[in-house]
């Protein structure tokens, strides 16, 4: 993914590239959806802790969904690979995953981009872009 500067810029392309990636899997076999659920674990996860970090240095509320967003991960990874249900909880994962993407994207950054300042976004999202480019946890 590019480095994007703006935080909320870099959330919501975040959003898009996992959202693309749930919708891929599961038309993918073997090796590649192997490699493709590693690599959904890894962009979640760093996701995730994008976002938190946008909460922390905003002082804002925790998301209630990112614990559902990690059990819904967790359920699918307490599979075997060729599960008959791995399918079906990879599809509960997108809706739940779609809808946290839409409540962000509709509410908070919309909040946030009309009541933070530009520069205060440009910096968070530096400083997450970075680290997001070089974040890695299963897929590498």
């Amino acid at each position: 993914m590019k480095e994007i500067a703006d935080a909320l810029e870099l959330l919501t392309a975040q959003h898009d590239d996992i959202t693309t990636l749930l919708a891929d899997l599961p038309d993918l076999d073997g090796e590649r959806f192997a490699l493709g659920l590693g690599a959904l674990a890894d962009k979640i996860a760093t996701h995730l802790v994008a976002e938190a970090e946008l909460r922390k240095t905003l002082h804002l509320a925790d998301a209630g969904d990112d614990r559902a967003i990690q059990r819904a991960l967790a359920s699918i990874f307490a599979l075997e690979l060729d599960a008959d249900e791995m399918r079906d909880r990879i599809r509960d994962l997108g809706d739940l995953f779609r809808k946290h993407a839409a409540t962000q994207e509709q509410g908070m950054f919309v909040a946030l981009a009309e009541t933070i300042a530009p520069d205060v976004l440009e910096d968070v999202g530096a400083r997450l872009s970075k680290w997001s480019s070089r974040a890695s946890v299963l897929a590498a």
